[in-house]
């Protein structure tokens, strides 16, 4: 019902050409739609014991914001799972991740579907190749992506 109202209110906005209508037809439109791709990547398997997969982007939400949005996401489950952007490309294992310049998003929202975190305004995405899941408990690698 909400889907269909927002697209009756974006085509009556656009016959009509009023400014109210127009108003609200963009107020109902995704704030993904007017986002910037920054990075980009997919998530492959650690191990066979530690899957994960899915799309990851690093967005430009306007006013300065940037979002991590992970979509048609997939992870094994496991305990204190982190999402954590880090210095290294190509992470292959928790060595790698271990030896790394290190940021947390914070705790994984779920194992499966799409979600989004916000990056600190403090984080240079310059210095950052690859995002991973990781188990802070017992550091263990459950996904990488590398973000090109």
């Amino acid at each position: 019902m909400k889907w269909s109202l927002a697209l009756t209110l974006m085509v009556v906005g656009l016959a009509c050409q009023t400014p109210v209508m127009r108003a609200a037809a963009a107020e109902i439109a995704p704030a993904a739609a007017i986002a910037t791709v920054l990075k980009s990547g997919m998530l492959r398997n650690a191990d066979r014991q530690h899957r994960g997969e899915g799309s990851v982007e690093i967005l430009e939400a306007g006013a300065g914001r940037r979002i991590l949005r992970l979509s048609n996401f997939k992870v094994t489950d496991g305990p204190d799972l982190k999402v954590w952007l880090v210095s290294k490309p190509a992470i292959q294992s928790a060595r790698d991740v271990k030896t790394s310049k290190t940021v947390t998003l914070g705790a994984l929202q779920k194992s499966t579907g799409s979600q989004d975190y916000e990056l600190p305004a403090s984080v240079n995405l310059d210095e950052f190749q690859s995002l991973v899941i990781w188990c802070e408990k017992y550091s263990v690698l459950f996904a990488a992506s590398d973000l090109t």
